[in-house]
């Protein structure tokens, strides 16, 4: 099933402070561009089919990718996939999606992967374990935080979610504990992250591909909001 959000609609979003508060991530990402989108018939929503680059590479890309939900017994699998309990929010939110990847890749949510063959044609996330299980980040301590993100600026930057202080949001450096920025939740994470990018997205007038991600929201020297 195809879509598509018309500018109009892209402008409204984009003018009315409340109309953003109220929408859910999935509007505020499908109103971030009035490129055609499509749902995939497992409920993975791909949104703003890229032009093919005159290289020939990416091809059949997407601005974002989101998923498609998870049941409660694939919860149950993502966390013995990590060893981990996940936290309300966190669960709550793969309920809604497993994972995402928004401005071509800038920023990615990882989940459940379940089949991890290259060779498989469904869109799946990066599976959770990084981050968790494997390249874990150097003095985590595993009770601390569940690492669920990553941007690709730089060196990369992770994003976790830190269970015993009221599940507060920390983006660090790659394989990092040091903090760079705090939100006070999952959800003021994604509202505040996909508006913020969402307005580097126009300004760059559309220019965004794997190879010319967005920057992260801390100016970090080798990042590119850190770049003179």
């Amino acid at each position: 099933m195809y879509f598509q959000c018309t500018r109009g609609e892209v402008i409204r979003m984009e003018s009315d402070a409340t109309k953003r508060a109220e929408a859910s991530f999935v509007e505020l990402l499908k109103c971030s561009t009035t490129l055609e989108g499509q749902e995939l018939s497992d409920g993975t929503l791909l949104i703003g089919k890229l032009p093919a680059r005159p290289d020939g590479i990416f091809q059949d890309a997407y601005l974002h990718e989101i998923y498609a939900p998870l049941g409660s017994s694939d919860i149950g699998a993502l966390e013995r996939t990590i060893g981990r309990t996940l936290p309300k929010p966190l669960a709550d939110f793969y309920m809604s999606a497993n994972g995402l990847s928004i401005f071509c890749g800038s920023l990615s949510i990882r989940g459940f992967r379940p089949n991890m063959s290259r060779a498989d044609a469904a869109r799946h996330p990066t599976s959770l374990s990084y981050g968790n299980k494997v390249e874990i980040p150097i003095g985590q301590d595993e009770s601390e935080r569940i690492v669920f993100g990553f941007y690709a600026d730089g060196d990369g930057y992770e994003v976790s979610i830190l269970p015993d202080q009221g599940d507060v949001v920390v983006l660090t450096p790659r394989r990092s504990t040091e903090p760079l920025k705090l939100w006070d939740s999952l959800s003021a994470f994604l509202k505040e992250e996909i508006q913020r990018m969402t307005k580097e997205f126009v300004k760059r007038e559309g220019v965004c591909d794997p190879l010319n991600v967005l920057p992260v929201p801390v100016t970090v020297p080798g990042s590119l909001s850190g770049r003179p």
